[in-house]
């Protein structure tokens, strides 16, 4: 086909040249920063052991803890 481009244009163009650094710099980078530190995480053995205590909530429990500060809008 005529209207095909060769490669020798588009594996060098600059959109692409931007792509590749792009996934080589940004997207390694962005994930070592978005990565969760050790004392934010905790490990499934820690799970496995027991070591964490387990309570059931009931409902209204749970809400109070999930409750946010302030007051709420009601249409009435």
């Amino acid at each position: 086909m005529d209207a095909t481009l060769p490669t020798s244009l588009t594996l060098v163009s600059t959109l692409n040249i931007a792509y590749v650094i792009m996934f080589l710099l940004v997207f390694p980078a962005l994930m070592v920063f978005l990565s969760p530190r050790a004392h934010e995480s905790s490990g499934i053995e820690e799970f496995a052991a027991g070591e964490t205590a387990a309570t059931i909530l009931s409902v209204e429990e749970k809400s109070e803890q999930t409750k946010l500060a302030g007051s709420s809008l009601t249409i009435a």
